[in-house]
């Protein structure tokens, strides 16, 4: 009778985290920033004497190159390390320090 008892808890426990599992992954997700958010990073790449991109895919793709040339992730874009440098983020300037810490990949020095 335990073996059963341990099989039906063992089978509502999984038929539970399928559950919660399809609930979770079923919440709505962000793919990309609003359009005025979009337009804000295009702007600031632009201050910053980088083409716009004219579309958030090509735009992206800017960005992780700015990444790369700071030897960042490029995995996920915008990294927000390069949010920060173009301006676009709360005095968060304190995260970006050592060697690539400017758009030019310079020292500040």
């Amino acid at each position: 009778m335990s073996n059963r008892r341990f099989f039906i808890i063992f089978i509502l426990s999984a038929i539970a985290w399928a559950v919660f599992c399809t609930i979770a992954m079923s919440a709505p997700r962000q793919t990309q920033p609003d359009p005025k958010r979009i337009r804000e990073i295009q702007v600031a790449l632009v201050d910053h004497n980088y083409a716009p991109g004219k579309t958030w895919k090509e735009t992206q793709e800017i960005l992780r190159q700015v990444a790369r040339m700071h030897h960042w992730q490029t995995h996920w874009a915008p990294d927000a390390r390069v949010l920060i440098l173009l301006g676009l983020s709360n005095n968060d300037s304190q995260i970006i320090d050592g060697e690539h810490n400017r758009l030019d990949g310079g020292s500040d020095e």
